[in-house]
């Protein structure tokens, strides 16, 4: 192996490191965006049924939708 070959398989490890590292971050942001997706939906269930419970008997049950 000459020195050019030595150089070039180098750079290639080097950017197959750096590619497995940047790979690893997005899917970190991504778990992070996934769970801040489930808190929201979590929120949103939670917020639901307390409006829900809020209203007084015989007010929201039925909607006519007729035109």
């Amino acid at each position: 192996m000459d020195a050019a070959s030595i150089a070039a398989a180098f750079v290639a490890s080097q950017a197959e490191t750096t590619r497995q590292a940047l790979s690893v971050a997005v899917m970190k942001q991504q778990a992070s965006a996934d769970a801040a997706v489930v808190d929201l939906l979590a929120a949103a269930t939670s917020n639901a049924q307390s409006i829900q419970a809020a209203a007084p008997p015989g007010m929201g049950g039925a909607l006519d939708v007729t035109v």
